[in-house]
């Protein structure tokens, strides 16, 4: 290993911060690792904060009152939000696929597979940290109908019900509620 993103401490205090975080570096020396001061930050939660300073002159710490965690963003208030521009990633993708996805020519196992490959990877990257609240359920829902709408050729002029496009594409498995 020659780096490592995304490490995460969780602390009591500052002064048990203060001990993870020398206990952390002196860990990293051992094995040949260096922790880049610059890009790390530290974020208390419901708590006065100061900046971290590293014994040895070593550098500081800077604190900050948010963070992004596995896209996820963390307010010093214990809010955590995604970062919804992730949810809007799936729309584009599928108007970038529209060709492919109204073409008669193009099996629906194909499109199935696209679906996973393409639309949900995207829109589903580090999904496991985000707390599910009905907005966005809704938002993950209408992308994926807008998609297995699509597939199927029909316009939303239609004014085809989403329960009938989804009984329309049997290979549809997927759901996020």
């Amino acid at each position: 290993m020659l780096f490592a993103v995304d490490q995460l401490l969780t602390a009591q205090d500052y002064e048990d911060l203060e001990y993870m975080t020398r206990k952390l570096i002196y860990e990293y020396e051992l094995w040949g690792l260096k922790l880049h001061i610059k890009k790390t930050k530290y974020m208390t939660i419901g708590d006065k904060s100061r900046d971290l300073q590293l014994e040895d002159g070593k550098g500081t710490i800077t604190h900050v009152s948010e963070y992004v965690y596995l896209g996820v963003r963390i307010t010093k208030n214990g809010n955590h939000e995604p970062k919804i521009d992730r949810i809007n990633t799936g729309p584009a993708a599928i108007s970038k696929l529209n060709r492919i996805l109204w073409d008669r020519d193009v099996t629906s196992k194909t499109k199935t597979h696209i679906y996973h490959a393409v639309v949900k990877s995207t829109i589903t990257r580090a999904t496991e940290t985000w707390c599910l609240k009905v907005e966005r359920v809704v938002k993950l829902n209408s992308t994926e109908i807008d998609f297995w709408r699509r597939s199927a050729r029909i316009s939303r002029k239609d004014k085809i019900r989403n329960t009938i496009i989804k009984q329309k594409n049997e290979c549809n498995k997927v759901s996020f509620r």
